[in-house]
């Protein structure tokens, strides 16, 4: 690995092209911005593929190409340009590629679905069972999980009025077997309000009459309104997809110090029950932790006050970005290989 004086003089060039949805910063702005404090020279292109033109051969050079879903007859002319002319390709994929979404299946279709992870140098996730599951098309794969970026500043909410947040999209599968618990609960403290972000189905079908509703925000407006409430619900119904999702939104309301309950489905992985969360196994449970969480104060802020500190001692970016900076080196130390092992495995692009 190189030294840190010998990255100086030959800094890492990346194009970092997105063809994700503006709302998951948690990939794309949020590392930009930390690669480039680390003395990355990164070129974000959203929704097409591009080089950095004029520069030197040996000069370290990656096209990492997010959620893209590959064109399979312009795939391999796109990997005969990035090879004649010195560059490496990672894919990056961080949720479950078969998506569960009607409006995505037919692009999913179109593409080279499973195959793009085999044809191309690299691959990069966001969870250890993507890993697993990307190394059987590469062996190539890095798991680099997603981290919080930056503390919002400390604001003491009110002992008047419990905020209850919700903001999530396609979560209909996991809410609606919960959603009469919840009212259940908020018919019987009226003076609550849910903060619902981006789901309206779920706001409809909330019954309190402090509810609000924002049918979207920036990331950092989605923060500062999840900073604002005093409880966060993740419910999660449990399936191939959703097992492969990461632990975000739990950094996300650790970050935030908002206390949380859960489901078992990926959060158990991460939150100890009744320590920096709770985990909510059956609707009662459910019922059961909103109503304590409501009534129990002092229970509520000790679980918010150990889920940031869990986040301020193990998920922030600023601790982790190097792990990203270390492994792109080192797949361009390992450039030559890397690319008699692409050809191997898919010989379409040999230039």
């Amino acid at each position: 690995m190189p030294h840190r004086n010998e990255r100086l003089n030959r800094p890492l060039n990346l194009v970092y092209c997105s063809f994700v949805s503006k709302w998951l910063d948690v990939r794309s702005a949020l590392p930009i911005q930390a690669l480039r404090m680390r003395g990355v020279n990164v070129r974000p292109v959203r929704n097409e593929i591009r080089f950095m033109p004029q520069l030197a051969d040996d000069a370290p050079k990656i096209v990492l190409i997010q959620r893209c879903l590959n064109d399979p007859v312009l795939w391999p002319t796109f990997m005969k340009q990035a090879i004649s002319r010195g560059w490496l390709v990672v894919a990056e994929r961080d949720d479950y590629p078969e998506t569960p979404v009607e409006s995505s299946k037919a692009k999913w279709a179109a593409s080279m679905q499973w195959d793009i992870f085999s044809a191309c140098h690299a691959v990069q996730t966001s969870t250890p069972s993507l890993g697993e599951l990307f190394l059987k098309y590469n062996p190539e794969v890095a798991v680099l999980p997603n981290q919080f970026g930056e503390i919002p500043l400390y604001r003491e909410r009110g002992d008047k009025q419990v905020r209850i947040f919700f903001g999530a999209f396609n979560r209909g599968e996991a809410w609606q077997p919960l959603v009469d618990a919840f009212n259940r609960v908020f018919q019987r403290h009226p003076d609550v309000a849910p903060v619902v972000v981006f789901d309206q189905e779920f706001y409809d079908a909330v019954d309190a009459p402090g509810k609000v509703f924002l049918p979207g925000c920036g990331y950092r407006e989605y923060l500062e309104h999840m900073a604002s409430c005093d409880i966060a619900l993740l419910p999660l119904h449990d399936s191939v997809f959703t097992r492969h999702k990461s632990d975000v939104k739990f950094i996300e309301a650790g970050g935030t110090r908002t206390a949380v309950i859960a489901s078992p489905t990926v959060y158990d992985q991460t939150i100890e029950h009744g320590k920096t969360g709770i985990i909510a196994h059956t609707v009662e449970d459910w019922e059961q932790a909103l109503e304590r969480l409501i009534t129990d104060k002092p229970y509520r802020d000790r679980l918010a006050a150990n889920a940031h500190d869990y986040v301020l001692n193990n998920r922030m970016l600023v601790d982790h970005i190097h792990e990203w900076v270390d492994w792109y080196y080192d797949l361009w130390d390992r450039r030559a290989e890397l690319t008699d092992a692409l050809l191997e495995r898919y010989p379409a692009a040999k230039p």
